[in-house]
């Protein structure tokens, strides 16, 4: 079984091509894509999850991508958007 319980040094080859951090990579795709300056899109999260939020901007931030991120504090909130 591969995934949370599996250190990724162990994941086969074949798997890990796809789930390595490349930005470089990901910006040529985009160019690729028709996005050579990448693109802005909007992102909603939840507040309480505000180090996932910093994650991910970190690294759409790197790959070229603009990010709004729209916090919501109420699930709620976020299941009626």
């Amino acid at each position: 079984m591969m995934g949370v319980g599996t250190p990724f040094e162990e994941w086969p080859e074949e798997i890990k091509q796809y789930y390595r951090h490349d930005p470089e990579g990901a910006k040529q795709m985009l160019a690729e894509a028709g996005y050579p300056d990448g693109f802005k899109t909007r992102l909603d999260y939840l507040d309480r999850f505000d180090i996932g939020r910093q994650l991910v901007e970190s690294r759409l931030t790197r790959q070229g991508r603009e990010c709004i991120f729209q916090p919501y504090t109420q699930w709620s909130t976020w299941t009626r958007s």
